[in-house]
């Protein structure tokens, strides 16, 4: 989701750098992100179930920041359907 900046524009990566974090992250997860946008280290926080784990990362310079999950070798999804979608 994306939020409002300060400056009235909304603040996010776009999907290509969303995609390059969320690869570069889950490829090496014990090393450090710098923002694609100035080059800052972004703080990385992480959790999980066991099943998955969870990437929160944002970028204190620019206000940016990204959610995503992972799936852990041999975990099993559970699928939700989404609410008003046809099953």
């Amino acid at each position: 989701m994306l939020n409002p900046a300060a400056n009235g524009t909304l603040s996010g990566f776009s999907l290509d750098e969303a995609a390059r974090i969320a690869l570069e992250v889950a490829a090496h997860p014990n090393q450090p992100v710098r923002c694609p946008r100035c080059g800052a280290w972004m703080h990385v926080t992480a959790g999980g179930d066991g099943g998955r784990r969870i990437w929160i990362l944002r970028c204190d310079a620019t206000g940016r920041g990204l959610v995503f999950q992972q799936q852990l070798p041999g975990a099993r999804w559970h699928r939700t359907p989404a609410r008003g979608l046809p099953r």
